[in-house]
């Protein structure tokens, strides 16, 4: 279930010290790996580093690093590695839902360490939670956490600046300098993000205008889109082919001007090009290190969150009305305010004697806190949320998901408050009404998350809500059609046994992430309980100033407690060893 290509001889003896996991499947998010790499080679100078990954992808990326290296399986590979290993931190740098599986394990310190600073939302959502220590890059990032994560302890961020900019990065061969007279150009635009909330992009909404306008201004230009560009929204997948089809058809046209479509690792543009434009996007601030000038787009998306922050406030923006200007916007551009430029990156990344040193700090107190945790758990089980593996029942599972679509018995939530009012039309209690319905006083929605035909976790809850229900109606919101069938059900037969006592239970259809922020936007809930631990979660778990419970979860009888469990903001429980457990894995928090 898991092999070593290295390291294996190091784990018969010792714990693991630093351990960076990547749980990513595919190629798509291999360069937030790839960013890590140097850094991480750094720091095994002076202590064990392994990378542990599940895609046969990486493979080739470990070959010279030096790095140690863990493939594995999930679940049970992952398990059989923490188990064996133990290692004493471990570094995550990104918000994969599959991060749950090793967010588990108890006997060691968890960090997230992300994979490029910027204001996006994604940089603040609620989920940091899940992770003992959030390794900052400066100032402004424990700025933002502090100032929209609500009960999040300043004493969880550890700044360690950016050690990427210790980096060497070779220029591609296949780039060709302009002359020294021509302006190169970057546009760099993020992609289309996992939610209507982090539509940063520009590709669709700039791009094609932009790039023109850049060519015919006798600009060189280097297109760097980021690699799930497209991936989710066709719109953006064709503007960005025609961007690729125009420089393809204007490069090579003079002798001494070649445009560029970048598929190389970033580093070298800080160097070697003139100007960068970009989105709401990391690479912003890597660039704004070198002084020279950056232009950053304004979002069309009126869903998109644009925090307020001293990058944007400073540097030039770029609105798709500007574009008919672009000479002129970028003629204001080519002067900057080199001293705000700097005052911002010493903002942005914690100014250090060298740029490993806050990281390498942040490593040892983490490591040092680590070896007073090797009785904080015990052995890791794997995670079977139904007791057994989903297997083929994905396929049933798909078909009556399918069938109860058509004849309306499942309808995912739209984005819309009569769409909800219509999902919960056959309650004559509510009518449109829809906000009275959740308990004005106390707001509170019930979550229940879970893999397909989870009917013995369901059927165990079905008469705890049922007599919850006592108090007022009940609204849930669930990702399987099984749990809405089989809750519905019991309080359907019950309320004809108990005949002048009704109850009401209203089930939401809420199976993605853009689903989980239509609920919080329409039902606005001050408490969201959760009756099962389950990595689906993470989709409701992003939203801040919201009170995040684990709801008496010793009624699932799969429970386990687990340091996963850190995310919840609190726990509602009747069993004292549960709630002693549970406090046991808040280090710091």
């Amino acid at each position: 279930t898991f092999k070593f290509q290295r390291g294996f001889g190091l784990l018969a003896t010792n714990r693991l010290d630093v351990v960076f996991v990547f749980l990513d499947s595919g190629d798509k998010n291999l360069y937030q790996l790839k960013q890590w790499l140097q850094p991480l080679q750094r720091l095994s100078n002076t202590r064990n580093v392994t990378v542990l990954y599940v895609a046969d992808e990486v493979t080739p990326l470990l070959a010279d690093t030096g790095l140690g290296a863990a493939q594995v399986e999930l679940p049970d590979g992952l398990v059989d590695f923490l188990n064996r290993s133990q290692p004493r931190l471990l570094l995550y740098a990104n918000q994969n839902a599959r991060n749950f599986f090793a967010l588990r394990y108890g006997r060691g310190v968890h960090a997230w360490i992300s994979h490029g600073e910027s204001d996006k939302a994604y940089m603040f959502q609620n989920t940091l939670k899940r992770y003992d220590y959030y390794f900052a890059a400066g100032q402004a990032a424990e700025d933002r956490v502090l100032r929209n994560v609500a009960n999040f302890s300043a004493a969880r961020i550890k700044r360690i600046g950016r050690p990427q900019l210790a980096d060497l990065h070779r220029v591609p061969d296949d780039y060709v300098d302009a002359p020294r007279e021509v302006m190169s150009v970057l546009y760099a635009p993020t992609w289309e993000g996992a939610s209507e909330t982090t539509r940063y992009s520009s590709i669709a909404t700039h791009g094609l205008e932009l790039v023109s306008s850049l060519v015919e201004l006798g600009c060189q230009v280097i297109y760097r889109p980021h690699p799930l560009a497209g991936s989710r929204d066709t719109e953006i997948a064709r503007a960005d082919r025609q961007i690729r089809e125009l420089l393809a058809r204007r490069s090579g046209t003079s002798a001494t001007l070649n445009h560029y479509l970048d598929k190389s690792e970033f580093g070298w543009q800080l160097q070697n090009l003139d100007v960068m434009i970009t989105d709401v996007s990391a690479v912003a601030y890597d660039w704004l290190p070198t002084g020279k000038p950056l232009i950053v787009t304004e979002p069309v998306s009126e869903t998109a969150v644009v925090t307020g922050s001293r990058l944007f406030d400073s540097v030039t923006r770029l609105s798709v009305d500007q574009l008919a200007n672009l000479e002129q916007v970028l003629s204001g551009a080519r002067e900057p305010d080199e001293s705000t430029l700097h005052s911002l990156a010493d903002y942005y990344f914690e100014p250090s004697s060298d740029c490993d040193s806050l990281f390498h700090s942040a490593v040892e107190a983490a490591l040092a806190e680590a070896d007073g945790l090797e009785s904080r758990s015990e052995v890791l089980e794997p995670f079977l949320p139904r007791g057994k593996r989903l297997g083929w029942l994905r396929y049933p599972n798909f078909a009556l998901r399918l069938v109860c679509q058509m004849v309306g018995l499942w309808r995912p939530i739209a984005n819309t408050a009569t769409s909800l009012a219509r999902t919960m039309e056959f309650s004559s209690a509510i009518g449109t009404d829809w906000v009275k319905f959740i308990h004005p006083d106390a707001r509170k929605v019930f979550t229940y998350f879970s893999d397909p035909f989870d009917t013995k976790t369901a059927k165990a809850w079905a008469p705890v809500l049922y007599e919850e229900a006592a108090a007022g109606p009940i609204v849930l919101a669930t990702n399987q059609v099984t749990t809405k069938l089989l809750l519905e059900s019991y309080f359907s037969k019950r309320n004809r046994k108990d005949a002048g006592n009704q109850r009401d239970l209203v089930v939401i259809a809420c199976s993605s992430a853009q689903s989980s922020e239509t609920l919080v936007t329409l039902l606005q809930p001050t408490q969201v309980l959760y009756l099962k631990d389950h990595p689906t979660n993470l989709a409701l778990l992003r939203a801040n100033g919201i009170e995040h419970v684990l709801w008496n979860p010793e009624v699932d009888p799969f429970y386990a407690v687990s340091h996963s469990q850190i995310m919840y903001d609190s726990i509602r429980t009747s069993s004292p060893s549960v709630r002693d457990a549970w406090h046991k894995i808040h280090i710091n928090s």
